[in-house]
């Protein structure tokens, strides 16, 4: 009877091992809300923070990119500042259904429902208004239930966008590097592939779950091994925990459709949140660069002394919109895109490329001078340049000296920069008000 008696004694320790295994999950689940709160507050100041990663991305886009990929950095950019719009709202939401589920199971504490016994109303009122109200406890039960799939549903956002951007930035910055080695066509192969990929597990996906193939077992297996593949292109080696919980929501959709509702509603704050943030940024400057810019408006980016918060220039500056001085400061941001067409455009140059350092940094400056031209109310003025660092942001460009004295009247005036480098021209119109003392 021992080897039974062993075997029984086995079989009640598992029980009390499954037993004490389930009592610390549940444990763990009711006191979960006390993280929740923290991280919901972490969460709240981080991501806010990832606005400023998204702004420093699309100037590193601006910088580094040549005007006709720039579009494709926009999608890009403004993909993320979506994506950190919609996590925003969910972190924000979050600590505020948090805090009301908290107040509720402080009122459930002390009272167990509504009471009409001890209304302060009349008790036909007092039915009348808590019959269309839910009851205490289902609120704190939905109110909880809301709260704990909303920190999965943000993990799942950060991830499935991370990826996506990551990949997306390294993608569209190795072919603007290798695209002076390798043909465009040929490095639009990958994009080309995974756009067909992607196109193919839409329909299929559309195919596979009619009713009439959701029981074809050759259907259905081809439909899984389409979403594994192709989630492992997309999402790299995060693709499982991404896969995991859009599962754990999609299988049971029919048990709470709201949920659903739930991640729309996010998405749609997200929406709002990324449409007023995007004035604000420079993510727009890569979707319409030509009409960024107003020519009939004192912009106070155009001015040093009305932008000192500003971290990125994308035209150049003058000291003030008001000029006393007979002399004009006049600073030109030059990116580091425009390198590669100096090297290959600027004949002074390409002569100096065997030259000693000292020369060929001369022969930048000379480049340089031939390839911006500056004007005065129309008039091609003369000037003296210098390379030079921003005093705020820091950016590479040169600072040209344009001597005025004796040759404006006292008013208004505006000063056009043009430059000749690169795809295609630019131009940028700057008014400022002349006194002469």
């Amino acid at each position: 009877m021992e080897p039974v008696d062993q075997g029984v004694n086995a079989a009640s320790a598992s029980e009390k091992a499954t037993d004490s295994d389930k009592s610390w999950l549940q444990k763990l689940k009711h006191e979960s809300w006390e993280a929740e709160l923290l991280v919901a507050a972490v969460g709240i100041f981080g991501s806010f923070q990832l606005f400023s990663f998204i702004e420093w991305l699309a100037n590193v886009f601006i910088s580094v990119l040549p005007r006709h990929l720039y579009h494709f950095a926009y999608f890009i950019t403004f993909s993320g500042l979506v994506a950190v719009s919609v996590l925003a709202s969910m972190f924000v939401i979050h600590f505020m259904l948090r805090a009301y589920w908290v107040g509720l199971v402080g009122l459930n504490s002390v009272f167990s429902d509504y009471s009409t016994k001890d209304s302060l109303f009349s008790k036909s009122y007092t039915e009348k208004l808590t019959a269309t109200l839910p009851k205490l406890e289902q609120s704190v039960v939905s109110a909880d239930k809301l709260c704990s799939v909303i920190f999965a549903a943000a993990f799942y956002m950060l991830m499935m966008y991370s990826s996506i951007g990551l990949f997306g930035s390294l993608y569209l910055l190795g072919y603007h590097y290798l695209s002076a080695y390798i043909s465009g066509t040929i490095l639009l192969i990958p994009i080309a592939l995974s756009a067909s990929l992607m196109l193919f597990q839409g329909v299929f996906s559309l195919i596979a779950n009619l009713p009439q193939f959701k029981e074809n077992e050759r259907v259905q297996h081809l439909y899984f091994r389409t979403i594994v593949w192709t989630s492992r292109l997309t999402f790299g080696p995060l693709y499982k925990p991404v896969l995991q919980i859009g599962m754990i929501f999609s299988s049971n959709f029919k048990r709470d459709p709201a949920l659903v509702k739930l991640i729309l509603f996010f998405i749609f704050c997200g929406f709002i949140v990324a449409g007023t943030k995007i004035p604000h940024s420079n993510t727009m400057y890569l979707f319409a660069q030509d009409r960024y810019f107003d020519s009939t408006e004192a912009d106070s980016r155009f001015y040093l002394d009305k932008s000192q918060e500003q971290s990125f220039l994308l035209a150049p500056q003058l000291p003030s919109d008001v000029i006393e001085q007979p002399l004009i400061e006049l600073f030109i941001p030059v990116y580091r895109s425009e390198s590669r067409f100096y090297k290959q455009n600027c004949q002074t140059l390409v002569d100096a490329e065997d030259a000693e350092f000292i020369e060929v940094r001369k022969a930048y400056l000379d480049c340089y001078k031939q390839h911006h031209q500056i004007l005065i109310n129309g008039v091609t003025v003369e000037a003296d340049i210098i390379k030079a660092a921003h005093p705020i942001t820091g950016q590479f460009g040169i600072k040209a000296y344009v001597q005025i004295d004796g040759n404006l009247a006292n008013g208004y005036h505006k000063i056009q920069v043009a430059k000749t480098i690169g795809e295609e021209d630019s131009q940028w119109l700057l008014p400022f008000y002349y006194v002469a003392y």
